[in-house]
């Protein structure tokens, strides 16, 4: 993949962004079933731009969907009860 600003050079895993928008998407299509399921494309593209600029590796954006995904579903259960 050609990055716009070059490697990264620091430790970022997981992805922050990209476990911020997961979760924010996971949260609303549990929130309004059916209506929302548009924000899951939007988090990809939230976190393949991640890679392009340079701010991650692919591993860290699996590493920030994981950890999302997780914390709404945790989030999910606690409003349910």
């Amino acid at each position: 993949i050609n990055v716009i600003f070059g490697k990264p050079s620091n430790d970022a895993f997981p992805s922050g962004h990209t476990a911020v928008i997961f979760a924010a998407a996971f949260l609303l299509n549990y929130l309004y079933p059916g209506k929302m399921r548009w924000t899951y494309a939007i988090a990809v593209w939230v976190a393949v731009t991640r890679v392009y600029v340079g701010a991650h590796y692919p591993t860290d954006l699996i590493g920030g969907v994981v950890t999302g995904v997780v914390c709404a579903f945790f989030s999910c259960r606690m409003i349910r009860s």
